[in-house]
């Protein structure tokens, strides 16, 4: 049977069409609140300009398997171990600040114990042989303090693509901070 038209909107019609306009307006205020969040978060105190050495780029091995989220950055944390890579860096884990964790993703929780990794390149012998030419006749000279020692590092904030977590890469300081 046809319904009878009397131009006002069938119960079920406006009931629908007010949930579509109602999960549209919120989820337009939960993006807003995300962005807020998100631009609250990031607002970290920027390293000087120039204070990254954009050169170390020239001694990373395959600088494609790192895609760069942030090309000058500080975080400050606690070294947690330090190890030697075969590729002549070191492989260093940092344990965040409170206000520095969200630099982690589920790798670095997984796979480096909650911890970013930091690494100074070419700075031990190169055991890797597609990575010797990297650091062939260069070795950086940065010193690492020992595990414990809660540290300043300034690098480039990058994803590696092979590993999935993030990382300093390459390391233009490693400073001690009380």
């Amino acid at each position: 049977m046809e319904r009878m038209r009397t131009g006002k909107a069938d119960v079920g019609e406006k009931a629908h069409r007010f949930s579509w306009k109602r999960l549209m307006v919120e989820g337009l205020a939960v993006l807003a609140i995300g962005a807020a969040a998100a631009m609250t978060f990031n607002k970290r105190e920027a390293p000087e300009p120039n204070l990254c050495q954009e050169s170390l780029w020239d001694h990373v091995y395959i600088p494609a398997r790192l895609y760069v989220l942030d090309p000058c950055m500080e975080v400050k944390g606690t070294i947690a171990s330090v190890d030697v890579s075969a590729d002549g860096d070191y492989h260093i884990r940092l344990k965040p600040d409170p206000g520095f964790e969200g630099l982690l993703n589920w790798r670095n929780k997984s796979a480096q114990g909650g911890a970013l990794v930091v690494e100074p390149v070419c700075m031990n012998r190169v055991e890797k042989w597609y990575a010797r030419g990297a650091c062939r006749g260069v070795r950086q000279d940065i010193e690492i303090p020992p595990v414990g020692t809660h540290v300043s590092a300034i690098g480039s904030y990058v994803l590696d693509l092979t590993h999935g977590w993030r990382e300093i890469h390459p390391v233009t300081s490693i400073t001690p901070i009380p």
